[in-house]
């Protein structure tokens, strides 16, 4: 009688290739994109959405495993992307399918496990060159995957994409600002569907800085020392409404001690260090000549207070 041969624990193997394109068009692909060549003529294939740097690609030996293992080889588990707040972020993924071509040699003979299982860059030889290997018999060898090529015939591929909208949303919080400096631009509302409409609802900001209404950036250069408290309201192209409380401090000279206001508690910092050397950018050195003198006292209220005050 003869004797039937024990299944192995891996079926045959084949290559996945994986290219990923990133891009921060807001512009979905295309059926045809996904599937086409070069229609737009800009020497690069059309799922790459017109950002060939930003292409990105990894090679998986994948193979079917009977049995439970700690070696993944049966699946190609989709990765994690980071899509920004943007909501203009789409990720196109292009999977290429290819023979393993490396030989029996490189398979183990007990369990079936192809040991190639790494490309090198020229898309065509592995990379180690001594995967160890067992025999029907159980003896072990040493297989060069570097000197052969592991990576065959071309054949087929799979495409996805995937456009992350997130939800209309608002930033937790904008920094604080400092007088006659220009403030970082920053955008208020995130995700949604642009353009947005974005109004200060309640309270208002800053003198010098403003937002725009259809992108939600907040810029300009603050022009006086205060603490300002608003609430910004942003409805995107959908209809969808958000809005959210926000404070913002400026500071600057003659804000002694801070506090964002210039009141009788930074003067009294200018009393208490009258005629004392200071070192540079000190708060209290209103008109920079390293020193707390008249010019900083007398400068104090004629820049920043209502009245002028008597030593």
């Amino acid at each position: 009688m003869v004797p039937i041969p024990a299944a192995k624990q891996y079926d045959d193997p084949s290559w996945a290739k994986v290219i990923k394109t990133k891009t921060h068009k807001a512009r979905p692909l295309k059926l045809e994109d996904l599937v086409g060549e070069d229609n737009d003529n800009d020497g690069h294939p059309d799922w790459t959405n017109g950002e060939p740097d930003e292409v990105e690609s990894e090679w998986h030996l994948l193979q079917t495993n009977n049995k439970v293992s700690k070696k993944k080889k049966d699946e190609l588990e989709g990765g994690v992307d980071e899509m920004g707040d943007d909501g203009k972020k789409i990720v196109t993924r292009r999977y290429e399918f290819y023979d393993y071509v490396a030989g029996n040699l490189s398979i183990d003979g007990e369990n079936g496990e192809a040991m190639c299982d790494e490309v090198a860059t020229d898309n065509i030889h592995g990379v180690n060159d001594s995967a160890e290997v067992t025999d029907a018999n159980g003896d072990s060898y040493f297989f060069d995957c570097t000197d052969v090529a592991i990576v065959g015939a071309y054949r087929g591929a799979q495409m996805g994409e995937f456009n992350a909208i997130a939800p209309l949303d608002m930033i937790d919080v904008v920094q604080d600002g400092n007088v006659a400096q220009a403030f970082p631009q920053r955008r208020i509302p995130f995700g949604g569907n642009t353009p947005y409409q974005t109004v200060i609802s309640e309270g208002a900001l800053p003198n010098g800085l403003s937002i725009d209404s259809e992108t939600g950036v907040l810029s300009g250069t603050p022009e006086k020392v205060g603490v300002s408290n608003f609430k910004a309201t942003t409805t995107d192209f959908d209809g969808t409404v958000v809005a959210k409380n926000f404070t913002l401090k400026v500071t600057g000279p003659g804000d002694i001690d801070g506090d964002n206001d210039i009141d009788s508690a930074d003067l009294n910092v200018i009393k208490a260090n009258y005629g004392q050397a200071v070192a540079a950018n000190d708060p209290a050195d209103l008109n920079g000549d390293f020193k707390i003198n008249i010019l900083d006292y007398t400068g104090w209220p004629r820049l920043f207070a209502p009245c002028h005050a008597v030593l």
